[in-house]
């Protein structure tokens, strides 16, 4: 079982991969709807990575390789292997992203240096280059993110200086714009938290679990609309640092950590 990994795809056709169970690891694991199998490894054991896409077009990107070092480094799944492309600009970990294998966003988290306060930085991945967007409201550590691409996606939940929050911002670029990307204040979940588990898109977004400081791991899940978050069903097990994928009316939850790392559910 394993916590800190990237989640990406469908509720009936998943990858896995990356993460912690006491070290990192390279693993990839695929999900069919029913059952799990085991495929290419990541060429760099990672945590608290970034990525999405989709199970023969996935993406890893930044993440955590020890307590000093970050990651940079870019790799790209066909279903069978992945590839290594280009780095990012900045070497962040435990931010939130979203999008494709071809239209990303990393926003958040913690950079290249160490020790190092959470960012505001904006990453933009094209499927060859990272670009820097406009930065975020404010600097978040371990938010969650949902989208159906980088262009268009929301941030929500999260530690700021600290403190655990339930803010939402939501970031929107199009082709015929001619205005910059900006990040745009959205509503506030209804509880607050970190390391949460999301998926969905900006208008139909879904969040659940994590964690609000000593509380131990949370079970509510919330609905967003574009607007306003309204509370769902509970987890049936409480967990942070989770995997998230799919949509609000068709999502799954796996793995993370629950006073011990847990599996899927």
């Amino acid at each position: 079982a394993t916590s800190l990994a990237v989640a990406a795809g469908t509720q009936t056709a998943a990858i896995f991969f990356g993460g912690y169970t006491g070290s990192n690891v390279a693993t990839t694991s695929e999900y069919d709807g029913t059952n799990w199998s085991s495929g290419g490894a990541l060429n760099t054991a990672v945590r608290a990575q970034g990525g999405g896409g989709t199970l023969t077009a996935g993406l890893s990107f930044g993440g955590k390789i020890s307590n000093t070092s970050r990651n940079a480094v870019t790799e790209e799944y066909d279903g069978s292997s992945w590839t290594t492309g280009n780095n990012m600009g900045t070497a962040t970990y435990s931010g939130g992203h979203t999008g494709t294998q071809t239209d990303a966003i990393a926003f958040g988290g913690k950079g290249a240096n160490y020790p190092t306060p959470a960012v505001t930085t904006t990453q933009l991945y094209d499927g060859t280059n990272w670009s820097t967007s406009s930065n975020m409201g404010s600097a978040y550590y371990a938010p969650a993110g949902a989208g159906a691409t980088g262009k268009v996606s929301v941030a929500f939940g999260g530690n700021i200086g600290g403190n655990t929050v339930a803010n939402t911002e939501e970031f929107q670029i199009t082709t015929t714009t001619i205005t910059g990307a900006a990040w745009a204040a959205g509503g506030n979940m209804t509880t607050k938290r970190k390391q949460i588990g999301g998926c969905g898109t900006q208008t139909a977004g879904l969040a659940f679990g994590g964690r609000l400081g000593p509380d131990g791991e949370r079970t509510e899940s919330e609905e967003y609309n574009g607007a306003s978050w309204a509370e769902g069903n509970n987890l049936g097990t409480g967990r942070r640092g989770h995997g998230g994928l799919g949509t609000q009316t068709a999502g799954l939850a796996f793995g993370g950590y629950s006073t011990g790392y847990v599996n899927v559910s």
